[in-house]
């Protein structure tokens, strides 16, 4: 049976907002509680760096519990920044400065193709469960749009000529990569409901 309460292991507000809109309150989500210690990301993959989150989290909480990770892969730049899209560049950037750093490695090639990657791990009873969703698309020339968080202003998404940051949050939460690895886990839960 799928449980109807989780506890997301993040203590990011804006990707709670986000599993929140997608999720559409089927099931109830709260971020990790207060005094809850830091979780590292120490692994090369977004795979083990979800379940190391998800896993910590239920160790300790014993309560059904959900984890992600995700990253910006952008083909020209080998694969980069992938498993350290929230840390690249540097602990001390801001994202702002992130995107910025990117931008300035994409200036004058013309292979702008790119991928926002999803890994979801959930634990029901101390079993972990993966989901992955996926979005294709490329690094727009220059920043634009305001909504969204992290990277969203610099990624076009195939079949759009806005970048994330642009498009209405309804519309990128119905396809975001974030929302294909959601609605595989809300699936799977229906399943065994």
């Amino acid at each position: 049976m799928c449980p109807e309460r989780w506890v997301v292991a993040t203590r990011n507000p804006h990707k709670l907002e986000e599993l929140r809109a997608i999720i559409k309150y089927t099931l109830s989500i709260e971020l990790l509680p207060e005094g809850f210690p830091p979780i590292e990301e120490p692994f090369s993959t977004l795979d083990a760096n979800a379940w190391a989150k998800a896993h910590k989290a239920w160790h300790l909480l014993k309560k059904p519990v959900f984890a992600e990770d995700t990253g910006l892969e952008i083909d020209a730049l080998g694969g980069k920044p992938g498993v350290h899209t929230a840390r690249y560049g540097g602990e001390d950037l801001t994202i702002s400065q992130r995107r910025q750093l990117v931008l300035k490695q994409m200036k004058g090639i013309t292979n702008r193709k790119a991928r926002f990657r999803t890994v979801l791990v959930a634990i029901i009873d101390g079993v972990p469960h993966f989901f992955e969703g996926v979005v294709e698309g490329r690094i727009a020339e220059v920043e634009s749009g305001h909504g969204g968080f992290g990277y969203d202003p610099i990624f076009i998404p195939d079949g759009y000529e806005q970048t994330f940051a642009e498009l209405p949050a309804e519309v990128k939460n119905e396809f975001s990569h974030r929302a294909r690895a959601v609605k595989k886990f809300l699936k799977f839960c229906r399943s065994i409901s």
